[in-house]
């Protein structure tokens, strides 16, 4: 794709770059500035977006990898700063595949939010592992880290990147699955929507149906944000 660096090739998928994925970087670095952390915590900081962005691939891929299944190859995947898009050749003409393609991406950050929190268990005890559980909890309440930072001062733990960011990566995972699943056309609720009423109706009028609640719902969350 022109304006995009090819990364490398994975299942004989290639995998892009988009120019403005650099202003993540950028991002990054201004974030560590304006946080005054030294260079180990902006490497960390960085790394956390690449492990989020890691995330992002590996839900791109369990679209393709699936329609692979039903006969539909995948030219690319490109990363870009607000998210990942996997340019399948086609859609699978019946509904029950489409409905598989598009819920195999959210299912993996299901996956990958189960292994997380599974490792965090292993590996936290005690004191950090309640830890672990407050900045969960706040990450998912988006409720800004306080409570987290009341645990810290009162155990005396010092915060280190894992135990900073596991929990924040469990959190996006989680997040990834709800966001991808809003019933709003093209995303891949809007698809789910599309395939289950596919199987009620003819394609077009499923269409036709699943863009009109995506409508409906892009207002009503818009109309929830002004209030929130």
């Amino acid at each position: 794709m022109r304006g995009s660096l090819k990364l490398f090739t994975w299942f004989g998928i290639p995998v892009h770059l988009h120019w403005t994925f650099g202003l993540i970087f950028l991002y990054a670095l201004w974030v560590g500035h304006a946080n005054e952390l030294d260079w180990i915590g902006t490497i960390w900081l960085m790394g956390f977006f690449i492990a989020l962005f890691t995330c992002v691939l590996l839900h791109e891929y369990g679209h393709s990898l699936t329609a692979r299944r039903y006969g539909v190859e995948t030219r690319d995947i490109i990363l870009t700063p607000i998210g990942g898009i996997a340019r399948l050749e086609k859609m699978p003409e019946k509904p029950m595949q489409e409905f598989l393609v598009a819920i195999a991406g959210p299912m993996v950050n299901v996956v990958i939010a189960a292994l997380l929190f599974g490792l965090s268990m292993l590996i936290f005890d005690g004191e950090r592992w309640e830890l672990f559980k407050w900045f969960l909890r706040d990450q998912l309440l988006l409720s800004g880290g306080e409570d987290a930072g009341d645990v810290m001062e009162e155990s005396g733990i010092a915060l280190s990147g894992i135990l900073f960011y596991l929990p924040v990566l469990v959190a996006t995972n989680i997040a990834l699955v709800v966001f991808n699943l809003i019933p709003a056309f093209p995303m891949d609720g809007g698809r789910i929507l599309r395939a289950l009423l596919a199987t009620r109706m003819k394609s077009l009028p499923a269409t036709r149906a699943a863009v009109y609640l995506g409508r409906v719902m892009a207002v009503l969350v818009g109309i929830l944000g002004i209030f929130i």
